[in-house]
């Protein structure tokens, strides 16, 4: 996957019909899905930022409930991936 989307594996059980959720697609967010939210609240992986973050951004889409259900190891997974996302590129210029 590239940088603008990720894998984020589901270790805690999430059920979508009679099927598990073992993985879904993390997409970069835009400036509009930060709408609401306060930057450094979702760099500091507060897990209310975080629910609000996740069902804008990935696919299939979770649901708040669904990230308050998360373990420990896989609520971990999301908040590196999305500090990832934050992180600048080696081809970003500096100042």
């Amino acid at each position: 996957m590239t940088k603008a989307t990720q894998t984020l594996k589901i270790t805690a059980e999430i059920k979508r019909g009679d099927k598990p959720l073992t993985e879904v697609s993390v997409r970069e967010p835009k400036a509009g899905d930060l709408r609401g939210l306060k930057l450094f609240d979702i760099m500091q992986a507060d897990v209310d930022a975080m629910a609000t973050l996740l069902p804008r951004i990935t696919t299939p889409p979770l649901i708040s409930e669904d990230v308050y259900e998360f373990n420990l190891a896989d609520c971990a997974a999301a908040a590196v991936i999305i500090a990832d996302f934050t992180a600048p590129s080696s081809s970003s210029p500096t100042a």
